[in-house]
């Protein structure tokens, strides 16, 4: 079902241990003991201690057929094509692997997969709704931050661009959050993690101008518990694996995981995503991570909100995002621009953004070519509108050919 505001869909258990976990896949697998357990897992997986431990876990409990992430689009055709039959398909590692184990699971519903691969210019791709999966999913993160495990999205490179792709049939029915998992993580990325969570949670709060107590109390009571989690994250040891090291990464795996699972944005606008529909581009277009995009460009399109461009979002509703980061970042006194530019500083997340004017046209173009031009997603943003906030973010100057003030 497709709504333009967002709802909670029922969710997968939850393991915080592994044998139960194992114990979930050994009764899927049971129903079809002659099929193996088709697990994408990330090459680096089996290096880990905690990693080593899972697999001798899952290889106990099934015959495993291991696959590793899928690059872009043909190589998810290929891996489809090449695995045998599986009753259940397990995702062990970041966002690509779980991304992966999704998209397996629904390719091989026929009109899932004339979605998925269709060559439509939109940016987001709707899976239709049909009869019930015949797969069972089980996913495992060893990363922070996207979340993916709870949600009912993947992303998927098509050529040069990066699709979106929902739908029911991307729902796990297991995920296990285990913190030795994430044990050989480096603080970098755990902090980069926390700020994902962070960036999600807020941006559908502050494009929704209209209060509600429920999705406001917990997306805000998140934001305050991400802050003291990625303040603490700071003061690790590189490789500490204490138990309060251990406790800091439980933490924001699992705020993260509940970041995605829809109460904290019940009732707001289903594309309230207007910030990671730019950065996602400017990732793809630029070579560069997801978040470096997003660190780049956040504290610009926060300066909008709080000029007061409604466009953007409300600036009643940043300032409460504000007064959450604030209060637990030492930064009580400032305004959200200044809370959220002091929250990236600490945490070595501040990025510059040196574009060419050149880079900027043809980022908007693609911008307005899969999420505008009658699409519903860029909410009426025109490309000059684009174009202009591209630019601000850069630095808001341009001489010469380039925009000049980030770098």
């Amino acid at each position: 079902m497709n709504s333009t505001v967002r709802t909670v869909p029922s969710g997968p258990w939850v393991f915080t241990a592994m044998p139960d976990f194992v114990s979930w896949v050994r009764g899927s697998a049971r129903e079809c003991p002659d099929l193996p357990v088709l697990t994408v897992i990330d090459p680096a997986i089996p290096s880990s201690p905690g990693g080593q431990q899972l697999l001798q876990q899952l290889q106990g409990a099934a015959d495993l057929f291991c696959v590793p992430p899928a690059a872009d689009e043909a190589a998810l055709l290929q891996t489809a094509e090449r695995a045998p039959q599986a009753q259940v398909v397990v995702g062990v590692g970041g966002g690509a692997a779980m991304d992966t184990a999704k998209l397996l699971t629904a390719i091989r519903h026929p009109g899932h997969r004339m979605a998925i691969t269709s060559r439509s210019r939109s940016g987001h791709v709707l899976l239709p709704d049909g009869p019930p999966r015949v797969f069972a999913l089980g996913l495992v993160p060893t990363t922070v931050g996207t979340g993916s495990e709870s949600s009912m999205s993947a992303c998927l490179a098509q050529g040069a661009r990066k699709r979106l792709i929902s739908g029911s049939a991307l729902r796990a029915d297991s995920v296990l959050l285990h913190s030795g998992l994430t044990a050989t993580l480096p603080g970098g990325m755990l902090l980069a993690g926390a700020f994902e969570a962070i960036f999600r949670l807020s941006t559908p709060f502050v494009m929704t101008a209209t209060p509600r107590r429920s999705a406001d109390s917990l997306a805000l009571a998140s934001i305050r518990a991400l802050v003291e989690a990625g303040n603490e994250a700071r003061t690790l040891d590189p490789g500490e694996d204490t138990a309060r090291a251990r406790n800091v990464r439980r933490d924001i795996a699992e705020l993260s995981s509940f970041s995605q699972t829809g109460w904290s944005s019940l009732g707001r606008h289903s594309y309230g995503t207007l910030p990671w529909i730019i950065a996602t581009e400017l990732s793809m277009a630029c070579g560069i991570s997801k978040m470096d995009a997003v660190a780049a460009i956040l504290p610009a399109y926060w300066q909008r909100i709080q000029s007061g461009d409604a466009r953007f979002g409300s600036s009643d509703r940043l300032s409460d995002v504000g007064q959450a980061l604030a209060a637990t970042a030492g930064a009580s006194a400032k305004p959200p621009v200044e809370a959220l530019v002091h929250v990236l500083s600490e945490w070595g997340l501040d990025r510059p953004l040196p574009l060419q004017l050149d880079d900027i046209h043809r980022i908007t173009q693609q911008i307005s070519r899969a999420w505008g031009g009658g699409l519903p997603m860029l909410q009426g943003l025109t490309s000059a509108d684009v174009a202009a906030f591209l630019a601000e973010a850069a630095g808001a100057q341009t001489m010469g050919g380039r925009a000049t003030g980030a770098a």
